[in-house]
């Protein structure tokens, strides 16, 4: 118990300081007006795909300023459709971020902050269920060594543990059938 809430704690703290680093002031110059991240961030956040349609497909693999991928904002503050939308204009669902840090984990960060700083607590599991649709494993290490899945329960948040099974394909039409 006491390895599990050393955990938790210390992948919490660790996502406070990204949170911490990104708002704090970092002496870059604003973005001009079409690149506006707070503008990108609200889109996110409400699920807005006309505005991510609107700046393009290269935006599921584009990076902010500081190098942090517009994906893992996606994961981290945005929504499950803006979520799908990443992940169909190409963004992987199993690429770590510059620090090593996975899709999934991401989310599960999230899910493990969710009650006192996000109000979407319902997202999570969607979000999650989108990436390992399209290819992310909760078996999958991180960095530290701990499974997705075992991160996951430890902060209350089921992962569906495969896929789920596309239907089969329409059987073909039989000789004698009209």
């Amino acid at each position: 118990m006491a390895a599990s809430l050393f955990a938790r704690a210390r992948f919490m703290a660790g996502l406070l300081l990204r949170v911490a680093g990104r708002t704090l002031p970092q002496g870059h110059p604003a973005p001009p007006p079409a690149e506006n991240p707070e503008a990108l961030i609200e889109a996110l956040m409400t699920g807005d795909i006309a505005a991510l349609d609107a700046r393009g497909p290269r935006l599921a693999r584009a990076s902010e300023a500081r190098g942090i991928p517009w994906f893992f904002i996606a994961l981290e503050t945005g929504s499950p459709s803006a979520v799908q939308w990443f992940l169909a204009h190409g963004a992987s669902p199993t690429d770590p971020d510059r620090t090593g840090r996975l899709p999934l984990e991401a989310v599960i960060q999230r899910s493990a902050l969710a009650d006192e700083f996000d109000d979407h607590l319902e997202d999570c599991p969607a979000m999650a269920a989108a990436l390992i649709a399209a290819g992310a494993s909760p078996g999958t290490r991180n960095l530290q060594g701990q499974p997705l899945a075992e991160l996951a329960r430890t902060v209350g948040l089921d992962l569906p543990q495969t896929a789920p099974a596309s239907p089969p394909p329409p059987s073909p039409p039989h000789k004698g059938d009209g």
